[in-house]
């Protein structure tokens, strides 16, 4: 058997505790999930019950952050531990009608808040908790969205505003 210089076998200890120590603090929240299907987004909330804050993005092609599109998913709920984001995209949703579990959520920092192509989405007011300023609000082709009550806290924005073909909207009264 060979025997290891004490520098390398420190060295090799390190390396495992520093590696322990990146898993065990980030078991908290991921810092990237992708969302395929309700069962995924239901197996998140039984492996993260502790994650409260993150950089949701559900989105249509990958980045960093959490995304969720074109996907079977119609319940929000196992969100519902999220208490703050920097940005959040929902596109492609088709059977999502409301954004409930989504309630619990502030704005933390400057972000977005898109929200496309969600044939059969109706009612966004889950999102009336997010106070300030946002950097992009973006809300288009959602068929069936009713009225934008849940952005009444949304003060201003840093970028631009959106709103555009949505056709059961009869006001832009939030």
């Amino acid at each position: 058997m060979i025997e290891l210089p004490l520098f390398l076998k420190l060295r090799s200890t390190l390396s495992v505790a520093l590696i322990f120590v990146i898993f065990s603090g980030s078991a908290q929240c991921p810092d990237s999930f992708v969302f395929f299907s309700q069962a995924a987004l239901n197996e998140f909330a039984l492996n993260y019950p502790n994650c409260t804050a993150a950089n949701i993005v559900v989105l249509k092609h990958p980045n960093t952050g959490w995304s969720i599109f074109d996907t079977d998913i119609e319940d929000l709920s196992p969100l519902s531990n999220i208490q703050s984001f920097q940005s959040i995209i929902i596109n492609g949703n088709p059977l999502l009608t409301n954004l409930e579990g989504l309630n619990g959520l502030t704005m933390q920092g400057i972000g977005q808040i898109r929200i496309e192509n969600n044939t059969n989405l109706e009612d966004i007011s889950a999102l009336g908790n997010i106070i300030g300023q946002v950097g992009l609000l973006h809300i288009e082709n959602n068929q069936s969205l009713m009225s934008l009550t849940g952005l009444h806290n949304v003060i201003s924005t840093t970028n631009e505003v959106t709103i555009r073909k949505n056709p059961g909207l009869a006001s832009l009264q939030v």
